[in-house]
């Protein structure tokens, strides 16, 4: 049966002949074919392949979010997912089933190295109050169960375990056993893989098993799920949290890189770019990470970690590690052979010339000894060099798209990836050995100069701290620059800096998105106030009716009584005070219309409570007109450092779509209830009515652009839109809407920037 490395060798010359199959098909089949294809498609089917590690109907409902927040982020693009056991994602990657593929860590180095998958971005985990990109494993006890209180103990008891691939699941935990001399193959009464974490927490619980090991996390999200409770369990070599990892879980390994997520090879690199962007733009307020429990993407990670793993197990792609094989053996020294073989043909001949030549027989035997025993060395030393090249780094350092390069104590370059090469322009000669500051990071974005002693790179040696920047250029050869994101790591060896590595990505295309969508926003937020305007007027009509009409009746009155000769001084004085009482009212509202339209570009420190009230006296004749009660409860009265104007088209935005919800579908008893209270440091503004909720259908939809459920006479679709992009954008907060008993509550949360 072969072996994956030599399945890999006949699929990669197998594709190269389908390749060359394709190209000539191309030039055979005629264009205009190809062009009626291409305009009948649709939407490209793009499909993502997840390991369920806790079983498929938990991998729909962890990562179908993910998959919306995809399709809504990338256009002309329908992404699925597809959840595949620990025994079918190697076929599906190498059948081409699905585009890009999410996995644990342990298959994906296999995936890299068969089939020439790439990591685009690496999964944060959350932790609490925390983020991470590591996770870990944890070996578990039942809490009654006092005879196991350390790794020796577990030698002779049973062991359950998800899968002898997980890595969470097992490898992790073998890695520690090993450490104590525990061969799990070899030193357990029993080693049963029941098929997910889930399984193997429940097996435990219910004594099938001594001891269970399953990926950190998996103890912690079971119990908030109400599917255990976490104290009937005790973890074995307990990893405690230190100030350096930030690490939250209960864990006893060392941590290793989290879930990368993938491209294959055939998927397309514009397609991956948008991929990454989207996942690396992901909030960690969003439906996607909170369903999932993750705190969004971050950068490829190196996974070195996994690799040092695997080969200390001698595990997976490491399977056969310090053994040469004789198809190894072939595959790297074939022409030595060959030369060896033509050597022994040239010993044959120059021995039955030297049989015929008998005064030359002993020197030719010697030269003949001495040119084999020089090829053996030789074979000799060429065998230890290959044996002394890091594959890890070399498979690393030429697959990622990310550019990469090593630096001395001294800002000297010491490697340089492809990656690297391709985007300043440099060749590895032109680098290696020279100050990789003088080359290529010499200026700042405005031309000026960067000082070396001022370069995040250096201060990463000198601090051994991890330096992440993302807003500086780097210098290509040519002379032009681009906008570059990177993370200058410190390069340890025996406790001490011995230089750094940098990965840094292009992120030019990443800053054209931003401005697009920057331009974007202003473009509807214009529009936005243009559609207020006429709102406005409407109101100003509600505020004026009344006035208006005191005003002409008492002018009549004044009228009828100089008609008939009736003045009277006092009543007449009484008549002018109120006309003029009215024309006030009418004054100050022109101001308070005024207010509403006059830029709010800087912050003012103000009390809400007198925003609510500015936007009340605004609204507050329409909503009477329309038999509207509005109930206020005000629990906080301290100042709040905001956008006020902002703030009050926002309260605007949302008390009149309420009003329109009661007018449609509220005939009595119609209210809005405002409350304004304080929690945990942020202000909260809730506005709720009763007018029967929101539809299910269309309540994700309702702050999307141009959105109305309105006719277009109606409304634009822009306002809840704009209302969002103005807390959270502008006044870094949040604004979320939920259906409560015969209505729906819309609560905006500022954090309170100051008093």
């Amino acid at each position: 049966m072969m072996d994956r490395q030599t399945s890999k060798w006949l699929i990669d010359h197998f594709t190269l002949y389908i390749k060359i199959m394709i190209l000539i098909l191309l030039m055979v089949v005629p264009s205009h074919t190809l062009s009626v294809e291409t305009n009948e498609q649709h939407d490209i089917e793009i499909r993502i392949g997840v390991l369920a590690k806790r079983g498929i109907n938990h991998a729909l409902k962890k990562w179908e979010p993910t998959i919306d927040y995809l399709n809504q982020k990338i256009p002309g693009h329908h992404f699925i997912i597809k959840p595949l056991g620990f025994d079918a994602i190697f076929p599906a990657v190498e059948n081409k089933q699905v585009d890009f593929v999410l996995s644990n860590p342990f298959y994906y180095v296999e995936l890299e190295a068969l089939y020439g998958i790439q990591p685009i971005a690496t999964l944060k985990n959350k932790l609490g109050s925390s983020n991470s990109t590591f996770f870990g494993g944890v070996i578990i006890v039942r809490s009654d169960n006092q005879n196991i209180n350390s790794l020796a103990d577990i030698k002779g008891k049973s062991l359950l375990a998800v899968d002898k691939n997980s890595l969470g699941g097992f490898l992790m935990a073998w890695g520690e056993l090993e450490k104590n001399n525990i061969n799990p193959y070899e030193d357990l009464s029993q080693l049963e893989f029941v098929g997910s974490h889930d399984q193997v927490v429940k097996s435990l619980r219910d004594g099938h098993g001594d001891v269970g090991t399953v990926r950190t996390d998996t103890l912690e999200r079971m119990e908030q799920e109400g599917l255990i409770n976490i104290e009937n369990y005790r973890v074995i070599n307990a990893q405690v949290t230190d100030n350096k990892t930030h690490f939250d879980f209960l864990r006893s390994t060392s941590l290793y890189s989290e879930w990368p997520f993938a491209k294959l090879p055939s998927t397309s690199d514009t397609l991956s770019k948008s991929v990454a962007i989207a996942l690396l733009d992901m909030p960690e307020s969003s439906t996607a990470a909170q369903s999932a429990l993750f705190a969004g993407w971050d950068v490829a990670q190196n996974y070195s970690d996994v690799h040092e793993l695997l080969k200390r197990l001698k595990v997976g792609l490491y399977h056969d590690w310090g053994k040469v094989s004789f198809k190894d053996v072939i595959r790297l020294y074939w022409h030595w052979m060959l030369l060896g073989f033509l050597a022994l043909l040239a010993m044959i001949a120059i021995t039955g010339y030297v049989s015929r030549l008998n005064k030359s027989l002993n020197i030719s035997r010697q030269s003949l000894q001495k040119a084999k025993d020089e090829l053996d060395i030789r074979v000799q030393e060429r065998t230890q060099e290959l044996a002394n090249i890091s594959q890890e780094k070399q498979l690393l350092l030429t697959s990622v798209a990310e550019g990469i390069y090593g630096i001395d104590v001294n800002g000297n370059a010491i490697f340089f990836n492809p990656a690297a090469e391709s985007m300043l322009g440099f060749s590895v000669d032109e680098v290696i050995g020279r100050p990789n500051h003088i080359l290529f990071h010499h200026t700042h974005s405005d031309g000026s100069n960067y000082p070396e002693s001022e370069c995040k790179i250096g201060l990463s040696i000198r601090d051994r701290k991890i330096m992440k920047v993302n807003d500086e250029v780097f210098w290509r050869k040519d002379g032009s620059s681009f906008p570059v994101e990177y993370i200058s790591s410190p390069l340890m060896e025996d406790n001490q800096v011995v230089g750094a590595v940098i990965v840094f990505t292009d992120i030019t295309e990443r800053q054209k998105a931003q401005e697009k969508i920057k331009a974007q926003d202003e473009l509807i937020l214009a529009q936005s106030r243009h559609a207020a305007m006429g709102e406005m007027i409407s109101m100003i009509a509600h505020q004026w009716r009344q006035p208006i009409s005191v005003i002409a009746m008492e002018a009549n009155n004044m009228l009828a009584d100089i008609e008939f000769d009736e003045v009277k001084l006092e009543t007449f004085s009484q008549d002018a005070k109120r006309i003029i009482e009215q024309t006030r009212y009418l004054s100050k509202t022109i101001d308070d219309f005024r207010n509403f339209f006059k830029p709010g570009k800087t912050k003012d420190s103000v009390v809400p409570q007198k925003i609510m009230e500015e936007c009340l006296d605004i609204v507050g004749k329409s909503l009477e007109h329309n038999n509207i009660v509005v109930i206020t409860n005000y629990q906080s009265h301290r100042n709040l450092l905001i956008h006020s104007r902002e703030l009050l088209q926002v309260l605007i935005n949302i008390i009149k779509n309420a009003k329109q919800a009661l007018i449609e579908h509220c005939q009595d008893n119609r209210n809005i209830r405002i409350d304004i209270y304080e929690a945990d440091n942020n202000l909260k503004i809730s506005i709720s009515d009763n007018a029967g909720g929101i539809d299910t259908h269309i309540k994700n939809k309702i702050f999307d652009p141009y959105f109305s459920t309105k006719d277009k006479k109606s409304g634009t679709g822009l306002g809840l839109y704009m209302s969002k992009i103005i807390i959270e954008k502008h006044m870094d907060g949040n604004i979320e809407v939920e259906n409560i008993d015969n209505g729906s509550k819309f609560t905006i949360t500022v954090p309170m920037d100051g008093d």
